[in-house]
């Protein structure tokens, strides 16, 4: 029943977090085809360059928002699950935090380092947005890292201790907080600043 519940969960947020991005990214090119109807056709007429409904990687100017989505969900998921584990399920929710805050830090990691895009010319103001969303970005990283470290602590040495559960919640917390304004400067950069779509702003280095 435990694993069941956790499942559950584990599937409605992550459904709930992919919808509300999906959603998002509709509406963005719904309301630039509205106001740009001539760019919208050309880039319809673009993007038929390659056979059957998914594009491959090889396509994306860069794979960063296809990895950044895990912290982006899965933090604030862990956040969720380290709270229900001070009331029920102490043992289960406690591995489950460990868990989702592990692939959601190693995520992040990946989406801040490996998969991280190279910005050519922007302006002053979207200069300013991309390096705040950065900042924002390895702040989570830090937060999110003490956390699971002092999680992995209090799990295996301390036989989850409150005082340490605590602080733990509190770092998960700080680390919410920062991916949430990253992902905030993330959108702006794409929508308003023009930043990604179509490698628009993106040094390509494999050209």
């Amino acid at each position: 029943m435990k694993q069941i519940l956790l499942f559950g969960l584990f599937l409605f947020f992550t459904q709930t977090g992919i919808y509300a991005q999906e959603n998002d990214q509709v509406e963005g090119q719904q309301q630039n085809s509205k106001e740009h109807p001539e760019e919208g056709a050309q880039h319809d007429q673009e993007n038929i360059s390659y056979e059957g409904l998914f594009a491959p990687f090889k396509k994306f100017p860069n794979l960063h928002a296809l990895v950044v989505h895990f912290p982006v969900v899965l933090i604030p998921m862990a956040l969720l699950f380290q709270i229900i584990s001070f009331f029920w399920y102490r043992k289960g929710m406690s591995i489950s935090t460990l868990i989702l805050l592990s692939i959601g830090i190693a995520g992040g990691l990946v989406a801040a380092f490996w998969l991280h895009p190279h910005i050519g010319d922007l302006s002053p103001k979207a200069y300013e947005v991309f390096k705040t969303h950065e900042q924002y970005a390895y702040w989570t990283l830090i937060i999110g890292g003490a956390a699971l470290l002092l999680k992995l602590i209090s799990f295996y040495f301390l036989n989850n201790n409150k005082i340490a559960e605590l602080c733990a919640l509190v770092l998960i917390l700080g680390a919410t907080y920062t991916i949430s304004m990253a992902g905030h400067l993330g959108s702006q950069m794409v929508y308003i600043e023009g930043i990604g779509p179509k490698g628009n702003k993106l040094e390509q280095h494999n050209q």
